[in-house]
């Protein structure tokens, strides 16, 4: 085995001719040889020789990703290799290998937490295994928008009403077997494209399938509305929410707006809801209702605030029912809610290193109780929890957030459940992480 660099190992021949080995006393610097030599020497290196990188770590931040990333070009630009050089590589790798160096996420997380939307500068959005995406990386939604400037892309799935509760007066409830309410067979996608000044919303109904034992995700679309004018364009670095018929974004005022997929009409000024502005999460809940943060968490009844709407102002909004009197911090693009014993649940995170549990009950006896409504907070886990968004994640029980020094799992239950006590246990994870969004 001769040594070409502190960071790489190549097998070399005994062909003659192939590489000097009276070189082989001093280790080969590569770095500065100019790229021609280079195309030589890999032209000489045999299909069984093996190029092994000792570390990848996050992109721009390795001083010698750089090489790695030239000969892994040359090896595809220049020579018919059968497979790539690099033994051990981040999912961006995999992209830039597999041609999708274009695509940009996850946006999203499919029912089963197994197969993750990725958005493309196109507006196409795909699904794909992460550990493996340039092999199941599938198509999934097609781009409404034809020319080379990018699209963003927003993501929201309505699985609340895949699990047989009531979610509006208007809509009969759906009767959801304990099969389909686990892994539901068809849901309902909510995507908000902008390009430039112009806007899509498009609502979509998603079918899964198991094929030769493998799942595959196609898609029918329902409606799709164009907004032309450039305050109602989406701001697809906000959250949307899909609930039902009704679906809930960020304007580019800042402004949200909850609007009726089904029969919207974007030059209709009274077919949006006007809550407060600048809020950082969103979430629509069963019997029209909006949960919002902006520092605190409110829930509003946007029914009623239509109503002062139609009265007053597009400004006018109703005191929302129910605020929380901790500080939140922004939660991970892919938080969503929990249906568990007649409530709505999430695991937010507070702004005094605490992990606060929110519970929303669904009945409407509750929700109009005097003591608060029936909203209710939980302290599920006291840790040092970062600000950073894509620095945390949080499911029903379980989590995992990086802070300077170390990457933390915790483990925490519910006041109602029979659960072993909490737990939390510094570890590190395999590779080194600035954020989460790496990690998928």
């Amino acid at each position: 085995m001769e040594t070409l660099s502190k960071e790489f190992h190549f097998s070399a021949g005994s062909r003659k001719g192939r590489v000097d080995r009276s070189l082989s006393a001093q280790p080969l610097q590569l770095s500065p040889l100019p790229r021609e030599m280079l195309v030589e020497i890999m032209k000489n290196v045999e299909w069984d020789d093996v190029l092994i990188l000792r570390k990848v770590s996050q992109p721009s931040v390795e001083r010698t990703r750089g090489l790695v990333l030239t000969f892994e070009e040359i090896l595809r630009d220049h020579i018919s290799a059968p497979i790539l050089p690099v033994k051990t590589f981040t999912t961006l790798d995999t992209r830039r290998a597999g041609g999708l160096n274009r695509l940009y996420g996850p946006l999203a997380v499919l029912p089963g937490n197994h197969f993750f939307l990725y958005g493309s500068n196109e507006g196409t959005v795909h699904y794909g295994d992460p550990l493996h995406l340039a092999s199941t990386l599938s198509p999934l939604l097609p781009s409404p928008f034809e020319g080379p400037l990018p699209v963003g892309t927003c993501i929201s799935l309505d699985i609340l009403a895949t699990q047989g509760i009531p979610i509006d007066p208007d809509i009969p409830v759906v009767d959801a077997t304990w099969e389909s309410r686990l892994f539901p067979p068809t849901f309902r996608l909510a995507v908000c494209l902008t390009q430039y000044e112009a806007a899509f919303i498009e609502v979509y109904d998603i079918t899964a399938e198991v094929q030769d034992g493998d799942v595959r995700y196609s898609s029918t679309r329902l409606k799709s509305h164009a907004l032309t004018s450039r305050k109602e364009t989406v701001k697809t670095s906000k959250p949307c929410s899909l609930l039902g018929n009704h679906l809930a974004y960020v304007a580019r005022t800042n402004a949200v707006r909850i609007i009726d997929w089904t029969s919207f009409d974007p030059q209709d000024p009274m077919a949006r809801i006007c809550p407060p502005n600048f809020v950082s999460y969103l979430l629509l809940l069963p019997n029209r209702r909006i949960l919002m943060m902006r520092g605190t968490v409110i829930i509003c009844d946007w029914e009623k605030g239509r109503r002062l709407t139609t009265a007053n102002s597009p400004d006018a909004w109703s005191e929302p029912e129910w605020e929380s009197s901790d500080f939140f911090v922004t939660p991970h693009p892919f938080t969503s809610p929990f249906y568990i014993r007649r409530s709505i649940r999430l695991v937010l995170a507070g702004g005094d290193n605490v992990l606060l549990g929110l519970t929303i009950p669904v009945d409407v006896e509750k929700r109009l109780a005097p003591s608060g409504n029936g909203v209710a907070t939980v302290r599920l886990l006291e840790a040092p929890i970062p600000y950073g968004s894509y620095r945390r994640w949080f499911g029903y029980r379980k989590g995992a957030y990086l802070d300077q020094d170390d990457d933390n799992l915790v483990c925490y239950r519910w006041p109602d459940d029979d659960l072993p006590p909490r737990s939390h246990q510094s570890a590190r994870l395999p590779g080194h992480f600035w954020d989460f969004a790496w990690l998928f």
